[in-house]
């Protein structure tokens, strides 16, 4: 299945819509797969990402989601719209791995150069 890097509730009414979200639907039709984006979810909101060091991203997205789905067993692809240093993806990948799912795929649009 693919999900997508969640946007905290706040962010979402903010901006209206989650990128990722909308990468990751269009992924799933193209390759005819299951996609869904209430399996993980951001616990806190967090200030973007973009404005961070590496460091205080590392530190700053620990514990930062948490899975409302039963998964495991499942393959899961989750997508992002932007990676810089990874901090993000890798964490949701962890709390995907942490709760059962039995392999993790990432991709993302795009990689940013700090």
């Amino acid at each position: 299945m693919v999900t997508a890097v969640p946007t905290h509730l706040d962010k979402l009414k903010e901006r209206g819509y989650n990128q990722a979200s909308l990468l990751g639907k269009k992924l799933a039709n193209h390759f005819k797969i299951p996609f869904t984006d209430d399996i993980i979810y951001g616990r806190k909101s967090r200030p973007a990402q973009v404005k961070l060091k590496k460091a205080q991203r590392q530190t700053g997205i620990k514990e930062a989601f948490q899975v409302k789905k039963q998964i495991k067993g499942e393959n899961i692809i989750i997508v992002d719209d932007i990676v810089t240093t990874g901090s993000t993806i890798t964490e949701c990948a962890l709390t995907l791995k942490k709760a059962g799912a039995k392999r993790i795929t990432a991709i993302t649009l795009a990689k940013t150069i700090l």
